[in-house]
């Protein structure tokens, strides 16, 4: 049931994503002259809900990117990441304004100006603006890259999330990645091309290496390698997949179903499901979200227990997401898996009334229904001319044979409808 569920429902209720941007601009004292920001915000924004937030460097380059991949993996139907805002900043002097010195690992006078724009100018204009949570991620590419890590090596990082896209060794990373001493969990992602410049790409072994060694507390890394990627090619690969591995906690496989029929206790499927939800959610002291995974589990759980009074709990828990009347399909076929086939019959029935553009699973369910186990031949035959003339599909017509086969008493009356409807 769930793998097809899952395709019928997301064909009826995948919509048009939604653009939200605003763009201004920050004063950058030390250079006496203007840093633009662009922001975007998701299509649904509450600003009585709270979004983590993700920054970006070198926005030229990464903000459209990111924001794709965000907008995708946030969505309801998809939850791979939180609710999530997005900022990008953009350079004027690039490699000035970030101010790396590589022979001494350090930032100039510049690049700690630039740092503290970010901490003390931006993030709480932005903050102040919107409803965000302190959880705070930051995405950096090539030299920008190395410059987000900076933030690491303060004694509070102002960012709890990085991913960091062909990053170059500087000579302290090892002491700098070794003597990290965290309060909080940090999530640390780099991303190395084989066809990136060489010593970029060793830059990221090295640092695995590095990690790997000294194994700081607190620090969860991951390093990707993109085998055909090279130094531009790797933003639209390795954001992606980036986002998927910096937020895979919030993403994770819950517990199979026998083992949440187990934790059920006296709670209903849906208190349980709420509270495994928001458990995820937690950590970026977001508002939760189920995805499609979950909404699946909780339907599961009910035709389990054979809950057929409070399913249209779970009902409600899916309409808060597609909200298009899909739901009632899917209530439908969980009944009817719970031997509740009245109770299914009217489902599906509600499912086509509401619904605004039924489909061809819409009608046959409900006829299959009506052949096989809520007995009523006359209503299957109805409901084959109903989908007929909406659709135009010659399956219907074959389901008509079939009824005037299953019982001869409507042999004559089946044949005289697909010559009808054949005919018309």
């Amino acid at each position: 049931m769930k793998s097809f569920i899952c395709i019928f429902t997301l064909s009826l209720s995948f919509c048009a994503f939604g653009q939200t941007f605003h763009t201004d601009s920050i004063w950058f004292e030390h250079a006496h002259s203007y840093r633009k920001y662009k922001i975007w915000l998701p299509q649904d924004y509450d600003s009585t809900k709270r979004y983590q937030t993700i920054y970006c460097l070198d926005a030229d380059l990464l903000f459209n990117s990111l924001v794709s991949s965000t907008e995708i993996y946030s969505f309801p139907d998809i939850a791979k990441m939180p609710p999530t805002i997005v900022v990008g900043l953009y350079f004027d002097q690039r490699n000035d304004d970030m101010g790396i010195e590589s022979d001494k690992s350090q930032l100039n006078e510049t690049g700690q100006a630039f740092i503290g724009l970010i901490k003390n100018q931006l993030i709480p204009e932005i903050e102040n603006a919107y409803a965000t949570s302190e959880y705070r991620a930051i995405v950096g590419h090539s030299n920008s890259s190395t410059f987000i890590q900076f933030f690491l090596w303060e004694e509070e990082p102002e960012f709890q999330g990085y991913l960091s896209m062909s990053e170059y060794e500087l000579k302290k990373d090892t002491e700098h990645f070794c003597s990290l001493s965290l309060t909080h969990p940090i999530d640390f992602t780099f991303v190395s091309a084989k066809k990136d410049a060489p010593y970029r790409y060793d830059s990221g072994l090295k640092h695995e290496a590095i990690l790997d060694s000294c194994q700081p507390s607190n620090f969860n890394y991951k390093h990707i390698i993109l085998e055909s990627a090279d130094h531009l090619t790797m933003v639209p690969q390795g954001i992606p997949l980036g986002l998927e591995e910096l937020y895979a906690d919030y993403s994770s496989s819950l517990p199979n179903t026998d083992s949440l029929l187990k934790l059920i206790g006296s709670q209903n499927p849906v208190e349980l499901m709420d509270s495994l939800v928001k458990m995820k959610a937690d950590k970026y002291d977001a508002h939760a979200s189920y995805n499609f995974t979950e909404i699946d589990i909780l339907f599961e759980l009910f035709v389990q227990t054979k809950d057929s009074a409070n399913i249209h709990l779970a009902t409600q828990k899916y309409a808060e997401i597609f909200q298009d009347s899909s739901e009632y399909f899917y209530e439908a076929q969980c009944l009817e898996l719970m031997g509740a086939n009245r109770a299914a019959e009217k489902a599906y029935l509600k499912h086509i009334n509401y619904f605004p553009v039924p489909g061809v699973w819409s009608y046959k369910r409900l006829v299959w229904l009506y052949m096989s186990k809520v007995v009523n031949l006359d209503e299957a035959l109805y409901w084959c001319e109903q989908g007929y003339n909406a659709l135009q599909e010659e399956e219907f017509l074959e389901l008509i044979r079939k009824i005037g086969k299953k019982d001869k008493k409507y042999q004559k009356k089946a044949d005289k409808l697909v010559k009808q409807l054949s005919e018309s």
